[in-house]
């Protein structure tokens, strides 16, 4: 990596495209990242960006949906499945070179530079070997526990790890995301570790570690669902038991985890056994012997209850001091929305002849709607701001299918303008 970018980009060239057939607009592209390191000391950002670039447009070419919204990592016209395979299967034959130094680098540079090389070695692990992604995934891991280890001793140990950071908890986070990198080249079989591992993250205290660890998680259940729906008991206690001590800093990443929580649990499949944990408060979350009790629940209603509770933490985060979780919270609020409307679609107006007026349609979205509209009722003045704001932008979304509810819902909602809370009055207007 310390090579000059000019000879490292040509060599790419050369292995990125055995077949020697780059098409002009990705030639030109190249030649642009490559003009691009000729500003920086060493080029790495240049490489990385090609290694990506590769190893994305091949799994794109090859069939791969999840290939991100960038315009140069979507192959081009000429850059057939062929061609695709052929440049995977040159990336494959160096990829155990190519990932140890990817990651030797990944741990040396400042947490600032390492956006390019953890995309890279994403990219890269996808396409390896699964053993030889799994060899330095354990090395990672081994680390990570080793660091723990020794932070939690009394004296400092004569082989403590030093590479990563300058304190435990910033090596900590550092191999942690290492592990999150390599975790896209391995099986479900193999992610059972990194959830684990990622779980003393959630319940630290430190921002940066918790955002790590809500960063692996909202990984698992966005790219891996039949990982999620596997473990879904596991996640569910992470993410609904630690929501009175997430941080404001982390937030923004434990969004991520729930809109597949709630589309898992408002689908018709049947759930594994034992995936709805107790809830925090009920006497089976306060009480080992009444989880029996909580257990012979009817399992839908369990479900409702789930995710009511995070539905009510989307809406609340739509209150957030934090502007990029605030942004979030109302993208994800919107989603959900359109994804359970999709699973259960509302009715036609003219087909259901038994809808009182006034009254929600049925479907999906009214589920979300009703829950959104138990908040109007909250005990505090932050709960109701927060309900009339998820309210309203939903209203917005979709003018058309909730306009039967506004003549009984806006009197309701003027009614809050008696309070004597600006939060609340300045929500409503």
């Amino acid at each position: 990596l310390k090579s000059s970018s000019g000879g490292a980009y040509t060599h790419l060239i050369g292995y990125a495209d055995p077949l020697g057939v780059v098409n002009k607009d990705v030639a030109d592209e190249e030649e642009e990242y490559g003009a691009d390191a000729k500003s920086t000391k060493s080029g790495k950002s240049t490489k990385s960006k090609a290694r990506t670039t590769t190893s994305t447009r091949g799994r794109a070419a090859g069939g791969a949906a999840d290939v991100g919204g960038e315009h140069h990592l979507h192959p081009p016209a000429a850059y057939t499945p062929e061609v695709a395979a052929a440049a995977v299967a040159a990336l494959r034959l160096l990829s155990k070179n190519w990932l140890s130094l990817l990651c030797r680098a990944f741990i040396d540079s400042p947490p600032e530079e390492r956006g390019a090389l953890a995309r890279t070695l994403s990219a890269y692990a996808a396409i390896s070997e699964a053993s030889v992604v799994a060899g330095l995934f354990r090395t990672a891991i081994t680390r990570l526990l080793k660091i723990m280890a020794d932070d939690a001793a009394d004296l400092p140990s004569r082989d403590m790890i030093t590479d990563g950071g300058q304190d435990p908890t910033e090596r900590r986070a550092t191999f942690t995301e290492l592990a999150l990198c390599l975790a896209s080249g391995l099986p479900d079989e193999g992610l059972e570790t990194l959830l684990k591992a990622a779980q003393p993250s959630i319940e630290a205290k430190d921002p940066a570690l918790q955002k790590k660890g809500y960063k692996v998680v909202a990984y698992l259940c966005e790219s891996r669902p039949s990982f999620l729906r596997k473990h879904l008991g596991e996640v569910l206690r992470l993410v609904v038991g630690g929501g009175s001590s997430a941080l404001s800093a982390a937030k923004r990443f434990r969004l991520r985890c729930l809109k597949p929580l709630i589309l898992v649990l408002a689908g018709s499949s049947v759930l594994p056994e034992g995936a709805l944990p107790p809830l925090p408060g009920s006497k089976a979350a306060d009480d080992s012997d009444d989880e029996l009790e909580d257990a012979d629940k009817d399992e839908q209603t369990r479900r409702n209850e789930t995710i009511s509770v995070l539905v009510t933490e989307l809406m609340l985060c739509c209150k957030e001091s934090n502007k990029k979780t605030r942004v979030a919270a109302y993208e994800l609020l919107v989603q959900i929305a359109h994804a359970m409307d999709d699973m259960d679609p509302t009715p036609d107006a003219m087909e259901d002849d038994e809808q009182e007026p006034g009254a929600l349609p049925s479907g999906g979205l009214s589920k979300l709607f009703t829950m959104l509209m138990a908040g109007l009722v909250g005990q505090t003045p932050h709960m109701i701001s927060a309900a009339v704001m998820a309210l309203s932008r939903l209203l917005y979304e979709f003018a058309g299918t909730l306009e039967p509810v506004v003549p009984e819902l806006l009197p309701a909602v003027l009614l809050l303008l008696r309070t004597k809370s600006r939060e609340v009055v300045k929500a409503v207007l």
